[in-house]
């Protein structure tokens, strides 16, 4: 469904920012529509993007824990969990493709990876997926969705589990 990150043009712009190019982020597996909720995460870990193609990622299997903890997913194996995942309109995607260390840089090199990587594939992603809600997990996620769409409403914190919404080409969807 989306292009392979390995080939974007935005990272060789970024790369005095931090950025690798090419990014090594596997492509993103096709999504089942509608997508019922959207995971925001921060960056992909190194080799290769993490939730998607790493059995032993830490987010994979917080997801996979609370999925099994709700009764949502009775898979067993991480392969399998993804699957389900995916076909019961979840879906996953990084805020920043073409950074992979585990400490994001801080300040103005973190600022404008943020922004240029989020302007070139997050809100494309976003429209396109037309998710009914998204989650942002923590405030790397919120802050690529502010550069994303403008303002992004809020009622509360979000770090503390509140909501919002964010308009999505009209739509309102919450956050």
């Amino acid at each position: 469904m989306f292009a392979d990150y390995r080939t974007c043009p935005a990272c060789r712009g970024l790369t005095q920012f931090g950025a690798e190019c090419p990014p090594s982020i596997a492509p993103y597996p096709p999504y089942v529509s509608p997508v019922k909720l959207l995971f925001v995460g921060w960056n992909p870990p190194a080799p290769r993007g993490g939730f998607w193609s790493i059995d032993d990622d830490h987010r994979l299997a917080n997801l996979h824990w609370i999925f099994r903890e709700r009764g949502w997913s009775a898979a067993t194996s991480p392969a399998a969990f993804r699957e389900d995942f995916r076909c019961r309109g979840f879906y996953f995607v990084h805020a920043v493709k073409c950074f992979s260390r585990a400490q994001f840089p801080p300040g103005s090199n973190g600022t404008q990876l943020l922004r240029g990587c989020a302007t070139a594939h997050l809100r494309t992603e976003i429209v396109a997926l037309r998710p009914e809600r998204i989650c942002v997990l923590g405030r790397l996620p919120h802050r690529a969705l502010k550069f994303c769409f403008g303002r992004v409403a809020t009622r509360a914190r979000y770090l503390e589990g509140a909501s919002a919404d964010v308009a999505v080409e009209g739509t309102q969807t919450p956050v």
